[in-house]
């Protein structure tokens, strides 16, 4: 009878730790939660962010964009006019 008052015992001690740290775990899912909650609303704020810089953005990079075509056209136009120039060069020197 005594070691199956002895085991009840254990059994209750072992109870209680169980219960100890079953506090624990709920206090730490508390603040993870919250910690989560606070994570996913900077995101949300981040992600609108860069949304945001993303629209405006778009007019700088269309502007980038002509101005490349413009300068590609413009070398285009120099070797063309300095082909030219060397052709003319060449016909007028043995003329």
């Amino acid at each position: 009878m005594d070691q199956v008052v002895k085991k009840l015992e254990k059994i209750d001690t072992h109870i209680e730790t169980i219960q100890a740290n079953l506090v624990t775990i709920e206090k730490t899912l508390i603040r993870n939660t919250e910690s989560l909650e606070l994570h996913m609303f900077r995101t949300a704020l981040a992600e609108k962010a860069i949304e945001k810089m993303h629209d405006d953005l778009a007019p700088i990079k269309k502007h980038v964009t002509k101005v490349e075509t413009g300068l590609q056209l413009f070398g285009l136009f120099s070797v063309a006019i300095t082909a030219l120039v060397g052709i003319v060069k060449l016909f007028t020197t043995f003329l």
